[in-house]
């Protein structure tokens, strides 16, 4: 880790601190000669030399230096470190441009309005009431795939946290489903979780993972919060995100920037959880 902050270039082993050195002690950086992982390239001043001996996997460069904490989220998640976990994938929204799945399995999503924009992350999906009307993404065409066991992870920016915002409905006429309220979460008409916890214009990843076909264990910012209803006995009719209902006249309309959802047919562990959580901590462009 390269930390100009501190003025200190440290190694880490498996997540500990075993040497440190000034960034004045490492001399002046020269552009000319190549980056190179695995051998001394010394460009034009000579041939490569001083070869590494054994396996290099999984490497991965950062613009900034990453906290002790981010490291740690990194080796606790163990063989899912730093490699993102596609099975049980069965859609993936990275909103770039389009609501496809870029899962590979095609299982779209129909574009309820919003405008793309860019993101923390990357490219995102603005989300917000136009003229009074919601905006959001459908994903009913595939809801029957929504059994227990299921897992579904967001990562968006929320101006506001305080009033009722919906993030999730499985019935377009109906008020129940997933939202912010009370800057927390909540399965309306469950109570809520994390109240004045869940603040607004941050970049936000939430997790609901279920526990029965009609239960979840909800996760915030990698975080266990705790356990709630789900609102609905999977699967559910529709599969509706960030667009708000018409039994509330369509007024708790979400205004977010959406960068990834994902929805997978498994529980995602507590380790996977804190995996994703380490990769948006470190502005990874895919966390997922």
């Amino acid at each position: 880790v390269l930390d100009r902050t501190t003025g200190f270039a440290k190694l880490y082993v498996d997540g500990v601190l075993v040497d440190q050195i000034a960034i004045t002690g490492l001399g002046n950086l020269d552009t000319n000669i190549p980056f190179a992982i695995g051998a001394l390239d010394r460009g034009a001043f000579g041939s490569p030399g001083e070869f590494f001996e054994g396996s290099i996997d999984e490497v991965e460069v950062f613009s900034r230096a990453l906290t002790v904490s981010e490291i740690q989220a990194i080796v606790n998640a163990g063989s899912e470190g730093k490699c993102k976990d596609s099975a049980g994938t069965l859609a993936l929204f990275e909103f770039d441009g389009n609501v496809n799945d870029t899962s590979g399995q095609n299982r779209h999503a129909n574009l309820l309005g919003g405008n793309f924009v860019t993101g923390t992350l990357g490219q995102g999906l603005h989300v917000l009431s136009v003229g009074g009307a919601p905006t959001g993404i459908d994903w009913s065409a595939f809801a029957s795939l929504l059994v227990h066991p299921y897992t579904v992870e967001m990562i968006l920016t929320p101006k506001d946290t305080t009033a009722f915002r919906k993030l999730f409905g499985w019935d377009d006429t109906q008020d129940e489903g997933w939202y912010y309220h009370t800057q927390g979460i909540r399965t309306y008409p469950h109570p809520g979780l994390a109240t004045g916890l869940v603040l607004p214009n941050t970049l936000h990843y939430i997790a609901l993972v279920s526990t029965a076909s009609n239960m979840v264990d909800i996760y915030f910012q990698g975080a266990f919060l705790g356990n709630a209803n789900a609102t609905f006995t999977a699967p559910p009719s529709q599969a509706i995100f960030f667009w708000d209902d018409s039994d509330t006249s369509r007024n708790e309309q979400l205004d977010a920037v959406v960068e990834a959802v994902r929805i997978s047919s498994v529980t995602r562990t507590a380790a996977d959880i804190s995996a994703v959580q380490g990769r948006v901590l470190a502005s990874h462009p895919s966390p997922f």
